[in-house]
C-alpha cells in the first residue's frame, strides 16, 4: 500500500519537475455511475493578474459569487465575450476566476475522488472548499487532482479555479493560432476504488504473413492508502471480443508479495489467429475488457476499443502491418469559429467526414495532443494520427536547463494518455524549434515509454539559423522531416543514398488563401519513391473566429497583406453579413483548404483529387465509329484494399446524354496497376458529337472518392467546335500586310435581328432592345491576387486586374465576301506607370450567321513586372447569372493547380462560392439569364474566366494564365511581361435567343443542367 498525496511541483537543482502519475485509468463509458461531469454553467470573473494572485476571498466556499457572470464550460472566455481574442499569444495582464458548486454522492464515500481537467489554457490553480489542491501548467494535457481530503459527501462543495497566462511554460502552448483562454475541455470527477487499475499498456505485434497476431498487455494495479481497510486476493479478468464474439477470456492473479510494495504488473499475451487488422482503410476494432476484482467483488472495470496493427520501418520504408503505406496528410488545429478551441463531437465528426471524403488518411495534430474523444473517433472511422508532444514556440527556452522537467513531463503525459489508440502511428516532438540536448532527452523518454512507434522532429529542428544553434538530427529520430521543399528537393531526398531514413514532409504545401500550386507534382514524386512516406499539408481549416464588427475598423488583409499590426485587430477575411466576419487574422491564419466554417475551398477539391486512391492514366483516346473496345489503365493507390472491394461505374455520354453505362469488375492489388477493356458503341457523328467516357469510383463505405473523364475523339483529332457553327476559326492575317480601309467605320452594326453593336469612342456595346448585354473591350492584365502572390511578388505584379481606359489608335472597316472586318487598335497604359503601355490590336469579323469572330493580338511596350493573367475582357450584365460550359470543371483551375477539374458539361450560378475564376480547356461557355437569353463564346480549348464584379460580371478570354504558387514559393508558371512579345487569341462570339439556339447547341442537353 502507498500513501498518495496530491501532486505538487518538485523543485530540484533549479529544475521544475512536473512528472505526472496517472491515478486511475478512466472507465470507457462517461455515463458510468462513478463519473460525474462538472461541465456546464460556472460563475466567472476576469481580473488583473496581480489581483487574482493576491485576492483570497474568492477561494473560500462561503464567498458570494451571485453577482458574477455565468460562463459555459467547456469554452473560452474570449469566445463568450469577456475579452477580445488575440492571435499568437494572450495578454498576460489578466486572469480568469472560475467557481462552481457540486455535490458528491454518499455512495462514493468508500472511494477516492479525482478531479480531471482535460484542457485549461494556460495554467491553473485549484481550491476545493477553500483548501489549496495544486496547480498545472500544460494547456492541452490532462490534469489530475486527488481532492478526497478536501470534499464533503452528500453535501455542497465549492471549486474555485484561477486560470492564468503568465508562467514559464506558456509559450510552449502558443502557436500560429488564436490564443484563447479558459477551461476549454471537459471537467469531471471520478469516484475511484481504493484498489484500482492505474495504467494499461497494450501492444499488438503482427507476424510478417499477417496470419497470426497477439495482443500483449501490461496492467498496473495501484492502491490508495487506507489504514482501516486492506485489500487482498486481487485478480484481473481479461476478455477480448470482435464484433461481440468472444475470442479470449482468462483470469490473472495479482502478485503482491509484500504490502510494503505495490503489486507487480499483470502481463498477458493473447494470440489471435487470422486477425482482422486495423488500418485507415479497414479500421477493424476489437473490444477488450479488464475487470479488477477482490475474490468475487468487482472493484474496477475498464472497457477499451483497440486495433490490432503493427508499425515498422524496413530499411527506409515506413510500414503498417508489413505493408508500405503513403500518408496522405493534413495538419489540423483544433479551432472552430463557433467555439474557438472548445470543439465538441459534432465538430470532430464533421471534420473527420470531410477529411475522409477528401481522401485524407492522416492527421497531424499540430501542435498539441487533441481532445481524447477525437482520437476515439479516428480509431473508429480510420484516420492515422501523428500525435504531437506540445512544445511549440519559445525557442529561447529549449537550451535552458529549467525547461527539462517541463519537456519530460509533457512527453510522458502525451504517451501515457494516448498510447493505446491504434490510430496514433507516430509521435512528434514540438514544432520547428532548434535541436537541444534537452529536447533529445524528451525524445529518449518517448522511445523508452513507447518503443513500438517511430518519432520525428517536425522540420528537423536544425535549419533555423536565426537561433544560432549548430545541430542536426539526433540518431534517435526515425524520420527526416523537412518543411516546404520544392519538387526538385523532393527528388533529391528520395535519391540521396546517404539519407538512410524514411522522409516524411510534416508540412509540405501551404494553403495561404487559395494559393496551392504544385501539390500534384509533389505527390506524384512521393508516390514514385518508397523512401518518401508522405506528408501533411498546412492546413485543414482557416483559423477563423466569428467576430462582430460593431462599427470598428476592419483590416482588408487581402488588399494589403501587411496591414494587420495588432494581435486583436479585426481582419475581414470572410464577410458573413454587414456586421459579422470570419477573422483568420489575415496572412497568419487564412491557410486552410476549407474555410473556417468548413465550407470547402478549391484547395480541398485539389487535395481530394491528388490524394485519390484510384487513378486512370488516359485523358483522351482516339476512336472510330461503331463497336469499339476502349482500353483504360487503372492504378490502385490503396495500401491495403484490392479494387474489387470498391465500386466503379462508367457512363458513355454523347452530347451530354447517357447512351451506355455499366459497372466495372476490377481486380487490382494495392500499389499495382492494370488495364481493363470497356466495349462501347461510338456514334457515326463522332466528328461532331462530344463523346465522354465518365468513370466514378465509390469506396467500400459508399463515399465517392474519384471521378475521371476520358475524351473520345476521332482519329483526325478533337472536334472543331467553331466549325460546327460555320467556318473554322483561326487567327486573322489582316495585319500581315497593309490593307487600306475601303469603307467608313460604322457607328453601329447588326449582329443578328435582335442584337445591335454600337461604338462610342472605341467602346463596343452590344444590346438586345434596351438590354445591354456586354461592353468592352477591356484588357485583362491580372486577377485579384492571393495573399501568397502579394507575399511572393510584392509590388512586381500589375495590381489592377482590368484596364478600362484606353486611347483608340486606329478604326478601320475592311469589307469581305463573308462580311465586314472591323479593325481597331487600342493603347492601354499601366495606371501606376503611364510610360508602360500595351497595344491591343483587335479585328471583329462579322458574318450573316448570328455570330462574329474576335481576333486579337496583345503587345506590351516597354513594360516590366509580372502579369497574373493576360487577355481581352468584357463587362457583362449581371442578369446573365448562369454560366454553362463544356471544358474542365467545375472548379477554377490554373497551371500547377488543375488536377481538381475534369472535362464535362457544367453549369454554375453566380452565387456559387466557386463561381469566380479561370476555367481551362473550354470549348464553349454560355452566359444566360433565366430565359436562357445571353451570349456565348466558342473556341478551341480556351482559358475563359468569369467573375462577379458588382454590378456586372467580367468575362475574359485569357491567352496567358499564371500559376498560383504557394506561401513560400512563386509559381513555376509566371508571366514576365518582358518575355511576352506578342500574344494572340481568337474566339467566336454569339448572341443567344432563349427560344432558338443554334443547331449544335440545341442538340445538347443543356437546358436540363442550367443553374438559373
Amino acid at each position: 500500500m502507498v500513501f498518495n498525496k496530491v501532486k505538487q511541483p518538485i523543485l530540484i537543482a533549479g529544475m521544475l519537475l512536473l512528472f505526472s502519475q496517472s491515478y486511475a485509468v478512466l472507465p470507457e463509458n462517461s455515463e458510468s455511475r462513478n463519473i460525474q461531469s462538472l461541465s456546464g454553467t460556472w460563475k466567472f470573473q476576469l481580473m488583473s493578474h496581480s489581483k487574482s494572485a493576491d485576492d483570497v476571498a474568492y477561494r473560500n466556499a462561503e464567498f458570494d459569487d451571485s453577482e458574477w457572470d455565468d460562463i459555459v464550460v467547456p469554452g473560452t472566455w474570449e469566445i463568450q465575450g469577456f475579452e477580445e481574442p488575440r492571435y499568437g499569444s494572450p495578454d498576460i495582464a489578466f486572469a480568469g476566476i472560475y467557481r462552481k458548486r457540486f455535490t458528491i454522492p454518499l455512495s462514493w464515500s468508500s472511494r477516492h475522488v479525482l478531479l480531471y481537467l482535460e484542457g485549461v489554457a494556460y495554467g491553473c490553480e485549484l481550491w476545493i472548499n477553500g483548501k489549496y489542491v495544486g496547480s498545472f501548467e500544460s494547456a492541452f494535457q490532462r490534469a489530475e487532482f486527488d481532492i478526497t481530503t478536501c470534499i464533503a459527501y452528500d453535501s455542497t462543495n465549492t471549486i474555485a479555479m484561477r486560470v492564468y497566462r503568465d508562467h514559464f511554460q506558456k509559450s510552449f502552448d502558443c502557436s500560429d493560432d488564436w490564443a484563447l483562454s479558459g477551461i476549454f475541455r471537459d471537467v469531471f470527477l471520478f469516484g475511484t476504488p481504493v484498489a484500482h487499475i492505474e495504467d494499461i499498456t497494450i501492444h499488438t505485434p503482427v507476424n510478417v504473413g499477417n496470419s497470426l497476431a497477439s495482443v500483449r498487455g501490461k496492467v498496473t494495479v495501484n492502491l490508495f492508502y487506507e489504514q482501516e481497510r486492506t485489500v487482498t486476493n486481487l485478480f484481473v479478468d481479461i476478455r477480448l471480443l470482435f464484433e461481440n464474439k468472444q475470442l479470449y477470456t482468462k483470469s490473472f492473479p495479482v502478485r503482491w508479495l509484500n504490502p510494503k510494495f505495490l503489486p507487480d504488473p499483470v502481463e498477458f499475451e493473447i494470440p489471435v489467429e487470422n486477425p482482422f487488422l486495423w488500418n485507415a482503410e479497414t479500421p477493424n476494432l476489437h473490444d477488450i475488457e479488464l475487470v479488477l476484482r477482490n475474490d468475487e467483488e468487482i472493484l474496477h472495470t475498464i472497457e477499451r476499443r483497440i486495433g490490432i496493427r503493427d508499425i515498422s520501418i524496413d530499411n527506409t520504408v515506413f510500414k503498417i502491418n508489413d505493408k508500405s503505406v503513403k500518408l496522405r496528410g493534413i495538419c489540423w488545429h483544433e479551432t472552430h469559429p463557433e467555439v474557438g478551441c472548445a470543439l465538441r463531437e459534432k465538430h470532430w465528426l464533421h471534420d473527420i467526414q470531410l477529411m475522409k471524403a477528401a481522401n485524407i488518411n492522416t492527421v497531424r495534430c499540430s501542435h498539441y495532443p487533441p481532445n481524447p474523444r477525437f482520437l476515439e473517433l479516428c480509431d473508429e472511422y480510420g484516420l492515422y494520427i501523428i500525435d504531437e508532444v506540445p512544445f511549440n514556440s519559445g525557442n529561447e527556452k529549449f537550451a535552458n536547463p529549467f525547461s527539462l522537467g517541463s519537456l519530460l513531463a509533457r512527453a510522458q503525459n502525451t504517451i501515457d494518455r494516448d498510447k493505446n489508440h491504434p490510430c496514433v502511428i507516430i509521435w512528434t516532438l514540438g514544432n520547428e524549434h532548434p535541436s537541444t540536448r534537452y529536447i533529445t532527452k524528451a525524445a529518449q523518454l518517448v522511445k523508452l515509454l513507447d518503443p513500438t512507434r517511430p518519432i520525428l522532429y517536425p522540420h528537423n529542428n536544425f535549419e533555423y539559423g536565426r537561433d544560432k544553434v549548430l545541430s542536426g538530427n539526433p540518431p534517435i529520430v526515425d524520420f527526416y522531416a523537412p518543411h516546404y521543399k520544392t519538387a526538385e528537393e523532393f527528388i533529391g531526398y528520395a535519391t540521396e543514398e546517404s539519407l538512410q531514413k524514411p522522409v516524411f514532409f510534416s508540412e509540405y504545401n501551404h494553403s495561404l488563401d487559395v494559393a496551392f500550386g504544385g501539390l500534384g507534382e509533389k505527390w506524384e514524386i512521393i508516390e514514385k519513391y518508397d523512401k518518401l512516406t508522405g506528408g501533411t499539408i498546412w492546413l485543414w481549416a482557416d483559423q477563423g473566429l466569428c467576430r462582430k464588427v460593431n462599427g470598428r475598423d476592419v483590416v482588408d488583409s487581402k488588399a494589403d497583406i501587411s496591414a494587420l499590426k495588432s494581435p486583436d485587430a479585426l481582419s475581414g477575411d470572410v464577410w458573413i453579413d454587414d456586421n459579422t466576419i470570419l477573422d483568420s487574422h489575415g496572412q497568419y491564419g487564412t491557410d486552410g483548404i476549407v474555410y473556417a466554417d468548413r465550407t470547402p475551398q478549391t484547395d480541398y477539391f485539389q487535395v481530394r483529387k491528388v490524394y485519390a486512391p484510384v487513378k486512370i492514366l488516359e485523358n483522351e483516346l482516339p476512336v472510330e465509329s461503331g463497336k469499339q473496345r476502349v482500353k483504360l489503365t487503372f492504378v490502385n493507390r490503396y495500401d491495403f484494399i484490392n479494387l474489387n472491394a470498391i465500386s466503379v461505374d462508367w457512363k458513355l455520354k454523347v452530347k451530354n446524354e447517357i447512351t451506355e453505362q455499366n459497372q466495372l469488375d476490377l481486380r487490382i492489388a494495392p500499389h499495382d496497376s492494370g488495364q481493363i477493356i470497356i466495349p462501347l458503341t461510338i456514334s457515326q457523328d463522332i466528328e461532331r458529337d462530344e463523346h465522354l467516357l465518365q468513370i466514378i469510383a465509390h469506396d467500400n463505405k459508399g463515399c465517392q472518392v474519384y471521378e475521371h473523364s476520358v475524351r473520345l475523339v476521332p482519329e483526325t483529332g478533337a472536334i472543331d467546335y467553331p466549325a460546327l457553327f460555320g467556318d473554322s476559326l483561326s487567327l486573322t492575317k489582316i495585319n500581315e500586310k497593309d490593307v487600306p480601309a475601303s469603307a467608313p467605320f460604322p457607328q453601329s452594326v447588326s449582329i443578328n435581328k435582335n442584337a445591335v453593336m454600337t461604338f462610342a469612342n472605341g467602346l463596343m456595346t452590344i444590346q438586345t432592345g434596351q438590354d445591354t448585354k456586354m461592353q468592352g473591350p477591356y484588357l485583362r492584365v491580372g486577377r485579384k491576387p492571393t495573399m501568397a502572390e502579394r507575399r511572393q511578388l510584392k509590388n512586381t505584379f500589375w495590381e489592377q486586374p482590368l484596364l478600362t481606359q484606353f486611347e483608340v489608335l486606329k478604326k478601320e472597316c475592311h469589307p469581305s465576301d463573308s462580311g465586314d472586318n472591323l479593325h481597331l487598335v487600342y493603347e492601354f497604359s499601366r495606371p501606376d506607370s503611364s510610360s508602360q503601355k500595351i497595344v491591343l490590336d483587335m479585328v471583329l469579323a462579322l458574318s450573316d450567321h448570328d455570330w462574329m469572330d474576335v481576333h486579337y493580338h496583345v503587345r506590351p511596350m516597354d513594360c516590366a513586372g509580372f502579369m497574373l493573367e493576360l487577355g481581352i475582357a468584357f463587362a457583362v450584365s449581371d442578369n446573365l447569372s448562369c454560366v454553362t460550359w463544356l471544358g474542365d470543371g467545375p472548379y477554377p483551375a490554373y497551371p500547377g493547380k488543375n488536377e481538381l477539374s475534369v472535362r464535362g458539361f457544367y453549369s454554375m450560378h453566380q452565387d456559387n462560392r466557386c463561381f469566380n475564376g479561370n476555367r481551362m480547356n473550354v470549348d464553349f461557355a454560355l452566359l444566360t439569364d433565366k430565359n436562357r437569353n445571353g451570349i456565348g463564346l466558342v473556341g478551341h480549348a480556351e482559358n475563359i474566366c468569369w467573375e462577379k464584379a458588382d454590378p456586372e460580371i467580367i468575362l475574359s478570354h485569357n491567352v496567358k494564365v499564371a500559376g498560383l504558387g504557394t506561401k513560400f514559393y512563386r509559381s513555376k508558371y509566371m508571366i514576365p511581361v518582358q518575355e511576352i512579345g506578342q500574344a494572340s487569341g481568337c474566339f467566336r462570339l454569339m448572341i443567344l435567343d432563349g427560344t432558338r439556339y443554334p443547331s449544335p447547341l440545341s442538340k445538347m442537353n443543356l437546358k436540363g443542367i442550367m443553374q438559373h
